[in-house]
């Protein structure tokens, strides 16, 4: 983590509002990139999390690619990436956009992690991020731990249906 990093922890303001129900992969990668955030005590605790999960090779791997991803993320930020405090029970846009990408990856709608990837980082580094996307996906295939696909896909230019009036 650098001295200037885009990277940001807030807490939650609003405290009533309801907290989104995670599974345990969703959470397990939003805490790795909190705790990532908080340095080397949050990040043992990361290492633990994750070997609750994981196999401890399969943990390693999943946490290399984490660090990794976080650190090109740090690097190319396009704007001030927004993510909570390890205990808040809330999730931020762009985490929320962490776990879309992860699962676009996971059913191979690669179109639609590049699309998320832009949101979050220069153009520049896509490739190296989406390396470390590929790895952690592979570790989630290998677990037997799925994410959501994606909820919507835009269909292919020219595919779309031509509207008709009914009456």
């Amino acid at each position: 983590m650098s001295q200037r990093s885009r990277i940001r922890q807030e807490p939650s303001l609003r405290r009533r509002a309801s907290c989104p129900e995670l599974c345990r992969v969703e959470r397990l990668l939003v805490q790795g990139f909190r705790r990532w955030l908080r340095g080397d005590a949050e990040w043992d605790r990361a290492a633990r999390d994750a070997t609750r999960v994981l196999r401890p090779a399969q943990a390693m791997v999943f946490l290399n690619a984490v660090n990794g991803l976080a650190e090109v993320i740090d690097a190319n930020a396009r704007r001030v990436i927004r993510l909570r405090t390890p205990s808040s029970k809330r999730v931020s846009t762009d985490e929320r956009a962490l776990i879309a990408l992860f699962g676009a990856a996971q059913h191979g709608r690669f179109g639609h992690a590049r699309a998320i990837l832009d949101y979050l980082v220069a153009p520049g580094c896509h490739a190296k991020a989406m390396a470390h996307v590929v790895s952690v996906t592979r570790v989630l295939d290998k677990a037997a731990l799925r994410l959501a696909p994606p909820r919507a896909q835009r269909p292919p230019a020219g595919c779309e249906a031509p509207l008709r009036a009914i009456a």
